[in-house]
């Protein structure tokens, strides 16, 4: 039983259900668009292993005598434009073999459809002639060309009607009937202009005319909705014939040349050009597989270079039948031919001397035409085929009988085929990537590489890949598979990397002009008929960039805060009348504001002092070779900021301000500055890096040039206000005043201290994270968290030691106790995007009250700890929803 295909289907693609019998027999297809063909059902014998190979594609004339294409893979996809669609089907089958099955009917016929429409008329003096619309006059009796460039129209027969522009109505003229349409074009021959002149009414000088075309009743209009086409044709009232020429719907003209950008299916390829290289991301090395080359997708400068084929049979002593071993010959050129569409095929026949020199001529001739109908009855276009007979062979000398022999006959009986086509050229494909100082392997595999049948006659193509590099030795393998080295241009032991501060580029080399980038080249040659021809030019560039990552921080904050602390206020006495109090607290203020005052004085003078100094600090850092090389650039700089210093007398009033609600007279003995104001220091830090990065999807086989801004104020401004509740209790009663100071002195003979003081704090946070710039993909990431927080914070806090002396050892008792109450409110607004724009997110949260406790006693050499207390919770709490984002920009 026979194997191969038995039916094929439609399965990908639009199509017109009312005017489609079946998508297995015909199908009508909309225009413009790829349709796809699978194998539907095999014929009983056909294997699995048959199966998964690849089929031949036919697509063939609607007689199927003449294939239009042919082409092998496990589908079939084309389109047809509305130029071709119309009434004509194209007939594609799929084989085995290569050669049409006639037997079992294995394709379906396909048509294309659309509004019919005349894109284009023009009139011509020749057929390939230049439009003569609106030109100069013919005269009647002259044959004249009509041309019509149609859509919807292919295989259609129209009628051709013709007008005289007149006053009033225009005149009909005649009309052509059963006119073909053939690829979408009409090239009428009218050889009857002579009849024109007797049937315009009002004949001037000078007529114009102008032609109307339809199907069936249906008058066929323009693009503008225009059924008058071909406007118009001047006449010159002048008959120089009366003789009628023919008139004859013309095959449009063909020059037969090569066809650069054909899809077609070759013997010498290859599919598929696949690179492995590992790279670096996140200081780890990544490798993934990137297919920079498939099937001639995405090429660019395509251009033609001109093969010229020379190829001989022969045949048997007086004989013009194909023997089998031109059969073979003739089956690979057929082949060949199919898959170059539009080349023009010479074939020139001979024979040998023996006999007479009328009959040699005679058989060469059929010699010839027998290849040609070999080739026709395979399905090639006869158009494209010229066939002669030259006659007998190799003649220097009719009378030169002697010197000949059966080998010269034998070379004498032959046909020589001659015919060129278009070789593959393109440019290089480029394939960027990352590569450190030292060598790294990466693999270069080759799918589908068969040169086994090349059609070159000279310096064929070969199995094999070649590497070229100026910046390496030349590497050389097998054309499927290949591993060698790259490495970048710059160097483990470069003194001053700063020539590649922009990595793709090379200063020095830039300043030079030796080169454009700093990629080091490597040159690859992977060459075949169908793919990058011309073994003199790379068929892909591997370009290797340097492995640099560049980190610019600039950083300006203080070395400690600001603050200022008063602790001569007035206290309050109950033995003293009234208006003395308040002459007290008038002149206490007195004293206080020129205390304060002199305050301010001396915070001038604390510009000298090394604890107000600013930091302001740069650094440049370059990491190389996957961040194992770090060179720093940078320096760090400290200098006073006077007019920051001059805001402690600001800080002054302020505290006069709150002294004056505390009122009383200041106090002999330790005492305790009550309060305390201190305003926190920004800290700004900003932050930039840049790098190059591999590209993804779509952009795999190129290099980004990555940029990463960061900058953040913490604080932005931050302030506080500490009260020390033991100090301001003192002031309250005598009896308290005095359990505070022994107290403190009790803890200082010990060696230890007592707080218990309020803090209330505030500040503002300014966060500028991660905005990305990449070369490929453009901007990503990037938000601003503007936030602020208020807070309460109750610290309690003891410790002491003693040490003394037992009658056998020396003990030591030490006790370390903190009580610590905090409660605070935030708010935090989130500026971001999205891919629905730019919105605005606000956020509010109360942290609770916190409590923790912690205490250390140490006993001798025994310590015991303690610590319990509720856990903190998060800077804004969960439970407090957050609202809908807000777009500013959508």
């Amino acid at each position: 039983m026979a194997r191969g295909v038995k039916s094929i289907r439609m399965v990908k693609g639009k199509y017109y259900p009312k005017k489609t019998q079946s998508l297995t027999t015909r199908v009508t297809i909309q225009p413009d668009q790829e349709v796809e063909f699978h194998v539907d059902e095999w014929l009983p014998n056909t294997t699995e292993e048959d199966k998964k190979e690849d089929v031949f594609w036919l697509r063939q004339t609607n007689d199927r005598k003449i294939i239009l294409w042919r082409g092998k893979g496990k589908v079939y996809s084309f389109k047809i434009t509305k130029k071709l669609c119309g009434p004509y089907h194209f007939y594609v089958e799929a084989s085995k073999s290569g050669n049409r099955d006639y037997k079992n009917r294995a394709g379906m016929y396909v048509r294309g459809h659309c509004t019919p429409l005349i894109k284009s008329s023009d009139w011509r003096m020749q057929p390939k002639g230049t439009d003569i619309k609106n030109g100069s006059p013919i005269k009647y009796g002259e044959l004249v060309y009509l041309q019509l460039e149609t859509e919807g129209l292919n295989g259609n027969s129209i009628t051709v009607e013709i007008y005289n522009q007149a006053l009033g109505d225009d005149d009909y003229i005649h009309t052509y009937t059963n006119v073909k349409v053939k690829d979408g074009v009409v090239l009428l021959q009218i050889g009857n202009t002579s009849a024109w002149m007797a049937k315009v009414k009002r004949i001037q000088n000078i007529e114009e005319f102008y032609i109307k075309a339809k199907v069936g009743n249906t008058y066929i209009k323009d693009h503008l909705g225009d059924d008058k086409h071909a406007v118009y044709l001047n006449v010159k009232k002048e008959l120089v014939s009366n003789q009628v020429k023919p008139t004859t719907n013309l095959t449009p003209t063909k020059i037969f040349k090569p066809e650069v950008n054909a899809e077609r299916f070759e013997p010498c390829k290859f599919d598929e050009i696949i690179i492995t290289a590992p790279t670096p991301k996140d200081g780890k090395m990544e490798t993934v597989p990137v297919t920079v080359f498939k099937k001639g997708q995405n090429l660019t400068g395509i251009r033609s270079t001109v093969e010229k084929i020379n190829r001989t049979v022969h045949f048997n002593f007086n004989d013009y039948s194909i023997n089998p071993q031109a059969q073979k010959v003739l089956n690979n050129i057929l082949g060949f031919l199919l898959e170059h569409k539009g080349t023009t095929i010479h074939m020139s026949g001979y024979a040998c001397v023996i006999g007479k020199e009328d009959y040699n001529l005679d058989l060469s001739k059929k010699r010839s035409d027998a290849v040609k109908d070999f080739f026709v009855q395979g399905g090639l276009d006869g158009k494209r085929i010229n066939s002669v007979g030259k006659g007998e062979y190799n003649i220097q000398s009719p009378d030169d009988y002697e010197k000949r022999n059966e080998e010269v006959y034998i070379e004498a009986r032959r046909v020589d085929i001659s015919f060129t086509f278009s070789g593959h050229d393109a440019d290089a494909v480029v394939f960027e990537t990352i590569a450190p100082s030292s060598d790294r392997f990466i693999t270069l595999d080759v799918v589908g590489l068969d040169v086994s049948d090349c059609y070159r006659e000279n310096d064929k193509h070969e199995n094999k890949t070649l590497i070229k590099s100026p910046d390496a030795k030349v590497f050389e393998g097998s054309g499927q598979s290949l591993r060698f080295p790259i490495r970048s241009t710059l160097s483990k032991y470069n003194p001053a990397p700063i020539q590649y501060i922009w990595p793709k580029w090379n200063l020095v080399d830039a300043v030079t002009k030796k080169r454009l980038d700093s990629a080091a080249i490597y040159n690859t040659h992977i060459h075949s008929c169908r793919y990058f021809s011309d073994k003199n030019k790379p068929s892909l560039k591997i370009k290797a960039y340097p492995d640099i990552k560049w980190n610019f921080q600039l950083s300006f904050n203080f070395s400690n805060s600001a603050a200022y602390t008063h602790g001569n206020l007035p206290e309050y006495s109950r033995k003293q009348p009234l208006d003395k109090n308040v002459r007290e607290i008038k002149r206490t203020i007195r004293g206080a504001q020129s205390k304060a005052t002199a305050s301010g004085i001396e915070s001038r003078r604390m510009q000298n002092s090394p604890e107000m100094l600013s930091k302001f600090g740069i650094k440049l850092e370059a990491k190389w070779d996957n961040e194992q090389e770090v060179q720093e650039i940078g320096t760090e700089f400290a200098e006073k900021i006077r007019k920051v210093v001059n805001l402690m007398v600001k800080y002054k009033e302020i505290a006069d301000k709150v002294k004056n609600t505390v009122g009383g007279k200041a106090k002999n003995g330790l005492g305790r500055p009550p309060f305390m104001f201190e305003v926190q220091s920004p800290a700004l830090n900003a932050n930039v890096e840049w790098y190059l990065e591999q590209g993804k999807d779509k952009f795999s086989n190129r290099i980004a040039t990555v940029g990463v801004l960061r900058f953040k104020a913490d604080p932005l401004i931050g302030a506080s206000f500490t009260i020390d509740l033991l100090a301001v209790a003192s002031r309250m009663h005598p009896a308290i005043a005095a359990m505070v100071a022994g107290a403190d002195l009790a803890l200082s003979a010990l060696k230890g201290g007592m707080i218990f003081e309020a803090k209330f704090y505030g500040k503002l946070q300014f966060d500028f994270k991660a905005l990305e710039i990449n070369s490929l993909s453009g901007m990503k990431g990037g938000s601003v968290d503007l936030g602020a927080e208020m807070g309460v914070e109750i610290l309690f806090k003891i410790e002491f030691q003693v040490k003394y002396d037992s009658w056998f050892m020396e003990v030591e008792v030490a006790l370390r106790a903190e009580a610590l109450m905090n409660a605070h409110f935030a708010a935090k607004a989130t500026i971001n995007s999205d891919e629905k724009g730019v919105y605005f997110q606000p956020e509010l949260g109360f942290s609770g009250l916190i409590f923790t406790f912690k205490a250390e006693v140490v006993v001798g050499g025994f310590k015991r700890q303690l610590s319990f207390g509720n856990k903190k919770e998060p800077f804004l709490k969960s439970d407090i929803a957050k609202p809908n984002k807000m777009y500013i920009i959508d």
